[in-house]
Formats: structure tokens, sequence, C-alpha cells
């Protein structure tokens, strides 16, 4: 008799163990499932290519995923400028919180104001319509970041500078290469 109240108690815990596992284990697979839907791009080795500018200026950018834990990103960013006269070239690395991404070109282009947030539909080549939201900074400088909603990555960046207090030029500069899923042309 004993030795069935002892494979009771067996089967019992055996049962509790594996019932809490079970919860545990799907909990774990709902928050897994949840977060890449919100930051597709969350995972090491995503990175994004950029092009753009207006003569005589052009920018090439690279953004990439380094590391991340559970609210912040680490982003490599490298920029090249490139002129008729030769070229240069910025690079740095930084965490960021998921949500302010959108600050990762300002270590390469000098914004120090957040002056407005707007949504705007941009087109891409490629990607076609996309809602964004906008982030506009100001300084002595112009530079609007645009974070796809879908997303939430940076597919756009409008640098506006004046050169010589008069002349005014606007770079467009845009996705042209990814690993993001939910990115690629």
């Amino acid at each position: 008799m004993s030795d069935f109240k002892l494979s009771k108690k067996k089967i019992i815990i055996v049962t509790l163990v594996i019932a809490i596992m079970s919860v545990s284990g799907v909990l774990a697979l709902i928050w897994l499932s949840n977060k890449p839907a919100r930051y597709p791009w969350l995972f090491k080795g995503a990175y994004a290519d950029y092009q753009g500018g207006t003569y005589p200026f052009g920018y090439i950018m690279h953004l990439e995923v380094l590391d991340f834990n559970d609210t912040h990103v680490q982003l490599y960013i490298h920029c090249t400028q490139m002129t008729k006269y030769g070229a240069g070239e910025k690079n740095a690395t930084e965490w960021f919180k998921f949500e302010e991404i959108h600050k990762a070109p300002l270590t390469i282009f000098s914004g120090k104001n957040l002056s407005k947030i707007y949504q705007e539909q941009v087109s891409i080549a490629g990607l076609g319509r996309r809602n964004c939201t906008v982030y506009e900074y100001t300084s002595n400088k112009v530079i609007k970041c645009y974070i796809d909603q879908q997303t939430g990555w940076l597919i756009r960046i409008i640098y506006t500078e004046y050169l010589l207090g008069q002349y005014k030029l606007s770079h467009n500069i845009v996705l042209t290469e990814t690993n993001i899923p939910q990115l690629k042309k």
C-alpha cells in the first residue's frame, strides 16, 4: 500500500512538472512570436544599406545590428561622403532604445533638436508606398528620418544643409539593400 501512495505522489509531481513546463513553453513561444512581429530587424547581422545625395555630394550609409537585449539594440553606423574632391568616412557603434532607432543617423549627421514628429506616406523604389513616422531634427541643418511603421526600421533620410548660408542642398538618402525580410525588394 505504501508503494501505491509513493507512486501516486510521483504521478502527481510528474503531472505538475509537465503542466508547468507546458504553460512556460506556451508563454515563451507567445513572447518570442510577438517580439519579431514588432521588430523584424531584431537579429544579429540585420543590416540595411542606403545611398543618395545631390551633386556634388554623394552618400553611402550602412546600418547593422551588432547586439541587443530586452530594451536596446547596438548598431554599427558607417557613412561615406563623396565629392569630386575626395571622400570622407564616419562610423560609430552605439546603443539605442528600440523605439529610438530614428536617432541612429544623428551619429553621422549633426542634428540636435527634435522639432517635429508626423506621419507621411513615401514611395521607395522596390518597396512601393510605405507609411512612415517622420522625425525631424533641426540645428543649422535639417535631418528627416523616415521610420517604416510596419517594421520600425529607417528607410529614408533627407539631409538638408545650407552652404555659405544661402545655398540649400537637400540630400535624399534611401534604402537600397537589406537582409530584413519585410523590407526586401
